[in-house]
């Protein structure tokens, strides 16, 4: 049963049904299980699944037949045949970027908090949050407002910094061409997990 192959119930919505299948096929994604017979499988298993129920159509088919009436009425499958992967692994891209955007913004926005309330107590005279902060986003702060050491020699310098930072890194996550490159190198880094691990067994 397709439901039960993402762990949800028939009344997921679209959103739990796509977590669902996120969470799995990241799980057993081949790449990351290299000569996993049974990840690969399950991998298969759940991409099909996704397939079926992330359609409003194809599932409320689904739902009326079953699996095994759905899978006879629709013998040309959705990802054709078994050894035709490439569908598989283009869906999950999508939905990898899907929730690397989200990622992405949270990301943004959390930044922009801190930067916010360090900002507001740097003005009163309270440097220790710009501290904290530049000490945590030191990072953003090399490449994208002042050389690290200015900031150390001259703390007057943390407002600038700070509402420099907060410009700079919300238009810079706003830019398509800038979102596709850290997605890249997201999904990169992800399929570099599988690589480090070597083949099973």
């Amino acid at each position: 049963d397709f439901y039960s192959i993402l762990n949800v119930s028939k009344s997921a919505s679209k959103d739990e049904i796509k977590k669902a299948y996120f969470k799995l096929a990241k799980q057993y994604h081949p790449d990351l299980n290299p000569g996993d017979e049974h990840a690969k499988r399950r991998f298969q298993q759940v991409s099909e699944a996704y397939s079926v129920l992330k359609d409003e159509r194809k599932r409320r088919e689904y739902d009326s037949l079953g699996r095994k009436a759905y899978n006879n009425a629709h013998s040309q499958r959705y990802y054709g045949s078994p050894q035709d992967t490439s569908a598989y692994y283009e869906t999950f891209r999508e939905v990898f970027d899907e929730f690397g955007l989200q990622d992405l913004d949270i990301y943004a926005k959390t930044v922009r908090d801190e930067a916010n309330f360090a900002l507001s107590q740097a003005q009163s005279g309270n440097y220790t949050p710009a501290w904290e902060f530049a000490k945590k986003r030191k990072g953003l702060i090399f490449s994208i407002v002042l050389p690290f050491f200015l900031i150390l020699r001259f703390p007057g310098l943390i407002i600038a910094a700070m509402r420099g930072l907060m410009l700079a890194a919300v238009m810079a996550l706003r830019n398509p061409i800038v979102r596709r490159l850290i997605l890249q190198f997201m999904y990169k880094r992800f399929l570099q997990q599988g690589a480090r691990r070597g083949p099973r067994g």
